[in-house]
């Protein structure tokens, strides 16, 4: 737009541009499919690899902290106790 121009009550929309850009991404996900050989195996992979993403570790407990928020909420709303007991963790070897 017109400098000072575009600025006027009324007649700036005369002076006066307006302009779009759409931009387009695409999110590609590769899968690996690996057979296991227990669930125990399974829970010692999945730890292994949530320690090795801190974003994932921080989500996680986000996550907690978000459930017990909402837990305690409920509680006060129904005037009942929950306990809730964390996720066990896999044997470390």
């Amino acid at each position: 737009g017109i400098p000072l121009l575009k600025d006027i009550p009324v007649m700036g929309a005369l002076f006066r541009s307006t302009s779009r850009d759409t931009k387009r991404s695409e999110l590609v996900v590769m899968l690996r499919p690996i057979v296991l050989s227990s669930p125990e195996e399974a829970a010692r992979l999945a730890d292994e690899e949530t320690q090795r993403l801190p974003g994932v570790r921080e989500m996680q407990k986000e996550m907690r902290e978000d459930e017990a928020r909402r837990q305690e909420k409920a509680d006060r709303t129904t005037g009942t106790k929950t306990t809730t007991q964390p996720p066990k963790q896999p044997k470390r070897k």
